[in-house]
């Protein structure tokens, strides 16, 4: 798996959320290899996606020395390493690139306009809000127009992507992105899985790791990641992975035909 850290464009480094990467190389037994990028204001858009880009034709290179099988190389990661994933994704697609199996893109960052109701509600949470957010993008986009590669949700055109799968809480102030960009998805011909978690902030598994929300949203993601790398998980006594999505109201799933599970 190819895992792109968070940070808002600005932040972060390999040690950001080397938790999580170890978690999912752990519970899955694959292999992950994390990138790191080039960081804004003093490196604006593109040289993160170039960055990511570049290091995810280094690992398609090597599969057959990382001992990996590159028909199940998927692409992982969170807020602005959500938009990295879907972007790096796109350019592969647009170049012809290293083939994906997969994205996973947690409460991904990808609208500049902060126009959509969410960007106007979430203002004060103090992790990540309407305040943070719009710094960041102005560092990110150093007055450029964005192009699909900076702001995925106005990609003139999202099909040929690999399935995507998409979370994000209510609390978010990239909520309504996030549910427009698996519209979108949609639309376009992707088979996408959409979670809506009510009453949960940005990145909130990371501050809050044993809360039952955040176990839950470990148990959605590790369960959607084991099959579609075809992956058979072991259940445990304690594994809540085999529940199934009916037990619970704090999520919306949508698959490729628009039908709810």
């Amino acid at each position: 798996m190819f895992f792109i850290h968070g940070g808002g464009m600005c932040l972060g480094d390999l040690d950001y959320e080397h938790t999580t990467a170890v978690k999912i190389c752990e519970e899955l037994g694959v292999l992950v290899v994390s990138s790191g990028y080039r960081k804004a204001p003093e490196h604006p858009h593109p040289a993160q996606v170039n960055d990511c880009y570049a290091a995810l034709c280094w690992m398609s290179d090597n599969a057959t020395s990382l001992d990996f099988d590159l028909e199940r190389l998927a692409i992982f990661g969170g807020s602005a390493g959500g938009n990295l994933a879907l972007a790096t994704a796109l350019k592969a697609r647009d170049l012809a690139g290293p083939a994906l199996a997969y994205i996973m893109a947690l409460y991904p960052m990808v609208d500049h306009r902060h126009a959509t109701p969410s960007a106007h509600q979430i203002t004060d949470t103090g992790v990540w809000d309407r305040k943070t957010n719009i710094e960041a993008w102005e560092w990110f986009l150093a007055g450029q127009t964005p192009d699909a590669y900076a702001a995925p949700l106005h990609a003139e055109n999202l099909a040929g992507l690999p399935p995507t799968f998409i979370d994000v809480g209510t609390a978010d102030v990239f909520r309504d992105e996030d549910i427009a960009l698996a519209q979108r998805l949609l639309a376009s011909g992707v088979p996408t899985e959409l979670h809506v978690y009510p009453g949960v902030y940005h990145a909130a598994e990371h501050y809050a790791p044993d809360a039952e929300a955040a176990r839950h949203m470990w148990s959605v993601r590790i369960r959607a990641l084991s099959k579609a790398l075809r992956i058979q998980l072991t259940p445990t006594p304690t594994d809540t992975s085999a529940d199934t999505d009916t037990d619970t109201d704090t999520d919306t799933d949508t698959d490729s035909n628009g039908h709810h599970n």
